[in-house]
């Protein structure tokens, strides 16, 4: 009875790990209500519990002070962004130009010698570029207007059901190896406990205690397991300090420290992911309204400082329908340069220069190898775990575990019972 008690332990802890990682969508007969984790199947507990536990690990990450915005943002170097964003922004305004006046005002577009527009591009493409360092500058100074980092980290696990299930795997790999295999030595010795309570209860008891008994030890060999992953907390020495016991998470801070850092800057801090999140995320229209405000701005100083411009800014001051007018042509450059803005970012350019392709694809990889370098937060992440205290690196780690420590205890409590179940029919066909 020890030896299957052992072997009841070692299965419920395996299966139980499987059941928390396995499989990453809905398996089953029919679709499960939404919400619900429960159903004519199953999905892994990580992968369906995902969005919750990736929103629950960058909020202590913010919260135990691993993680600020703020410190990540005040990397970024206002002359750095200028100027390598300004001149594709510059690039991207003479066509700009030449599409509102096409459309808003042919024949005043048209009766402007090409020398002053080129002229008018040159103005406003330096007004754009310097109105970049006001843009990076308002972001630094408020960037949790613009970007919801959590919103970030939710989206991109979101995204990848299995990239929170190998964030786990790779941390808690040494772990969760202990889980598998001390199930059996658990289940041994209750089993041995429950082999002699067995024997005192006598035959007529067999059928209701094994398999009751059998539950208690896969509920209790999975929840000893999961126990020695975090407790003790502080180190206890034992046999006169010739062996120290402690949580086994705690005695690799320094190695999942790195695992950590490792995984979350590779997976998910990437420029591309930012980006992302700044253009597209819950915050997207307060960055749109802050470059709004400075396109809009710079349009202005392009109409009072250009020479080109001058007989429309005549025009402009003389009549209500010349200002209107005005209006409609700035709203229109406006909308048409801040649309612009993440294509100049994201895409590669479509012009048919070879040279100047190569020029603006250039200045993209430098911007991207700025932001890179901007978001690089491997370092930074590893040496604040590293100087966690063991109640902080708990803190950390083991609110984002409770969240299936629930579900592992009770199937391996329910696989259990089954084994005793067979277990007891057999005793009874051996006595018998």
């Amino acid at each position: 009875m020890p030896i299957v008690a052992g072997l009841v332990g070692w299965i419920t802890n395996v299966l139980a790990l499987k059941m928390m990682f396995a499989p990453l969508k809905f398996v089953g007969l029919c679709s499960r209500q939404k919400g619900s984790q429960y159903g004519c199947g199953w999905q892994g507990v990580i992968p369906f519990k995902s969005k919750r536990m990736a929103a629950k690990t960058v909020k202590l990450l913010i919260e135990t002070g691993v993680l600020s915005l703020k410190e990540i943002v005040d990397r970024l170097r206002v002359d750095d962004i200028a100027a390598q964003l300004g001149p594709l922004l510059r690039k991207a305004v003479p066509k700009i130009l030449n599409k509102i006046g096409s459309q808003r005002s042919p024949l005043l577009w048209n009766g402007i010698p090409t020398r002053m527009r080129a002229r008018l591009a040159v103005v406003a493409g330096a007004a754009s570029q310097k109105r970049i360092s006001a843009i990076v500058q308002d972001i630094k100074l408020a960037p949790g207007n613009v970007f919801d980092i959590e919103a970030m980290v939710v989206e991109r696990f979101a995204d990848d059901a299995g990239l929170l299930v190998k964030l786990f795997q790779k941390c808690g790999e040494a772990e969760f190896t202990y889980i598998r295999y001390s199930g059996f030595f658990y289940g041994a010795f209750l089993g041995t406990l429950q082999y002699f309570a067995t024997r005192a209860l006598g035959r007529s008891c067999s059928w209701w205690f094994i398999p009751l008994s059998s539950g208690c030890i896969g509920y209790i060999t999975n929840s000893l397991a999961l126990w020695r992953i975090f407790h003790p907390v502080a180190p206890i020495a034992l046999f006169g300090g010739c062996y120290t016991l402690q949580g086994l998470f705690l005695e690799r801070q320094s190695e999942i420290a790195n695992d950590y850092a490792t995984f979350l800057s590779d997976a998910v801090f990437q420029p591309r992911n930012i980006l992302r999140a700044v253009m597209k995320g819950p915050r997207a229209d307060s960055l749109i309204a802050l470059l709004t405000k400075h396109v809009d701005a710079a349009v202005d100083d392009v109409a009072k400082t250009s020479s080109a411009a001058l007989p429309l800014a005549t025009r402009v001051a003389s009549t209500r329908r010349a200002r209107v007018w005005y209006e409609g042509v700035k709203q229109s450059i406006v909308g048409d340069i801040v649309a612009s803005a993440p294509t100049a970012l994201a895409q590669p350019t479509d012009r048919t220069d070879r040279t100047d392709r190569t020029d603006s694809n250039e200045r993209r990889r430098r911007l991207m190898g700025t932001l890179e370098r901007v978001c690089d937060v491997r370092e930074l992440i590893r040496l604040r775990i590293c100087r966690m205290t063991a109640v902080q690196f708990v803190g950390l780690l083991r609110p984002v575990f409770q969240e299936d420590e629930t579900s592992l205890k009770v199937a391996g409590g329910a696989f259990g019972v089954l084994a005793g179940i067979i277990l007891a029919a057999w005793v009874d066909d051996y006595d018998g």
